[in-house]
């Protein structure tokens, strides 16, 4: 399976304004991979709308059985 994580808009506000580093974890079955923090992008600032335009391989063993979770979350609340 190809992922290509582009962007993400209107996200909340966490912690202080223009502190949040928002991040995604993609998980399928055992595979699980992070995309860059906001920080680290070419379009960095963006902490509503981050732009990672980055792409992801996982090998899908029973696609009847296995979904792929994408979570954002926020290097500054999670680490």
């Amino acid at each position: 399976l190809s992922v290509t994580l582009r962007a993400a808009r209107n996200l909340p506000v966490w912690g202080f304004p223009g502190q949040s580093n928002p991040y995604c974890r993609l998980v399928l079955g055992e595979q699980a991979v992070r995309s860059r923090r906001d920080d680290d992008t070419s379009q960095p600032g963006r902490h509503r709308e981050p732009v990672w335009n980055q792409e992801f391989q996982f090998l899908v063993e029973d696609p009847s059985e296995q979904t792929l979770d994408i979570e954002v979350r926020d290097s500054h609340l999670t680490g």
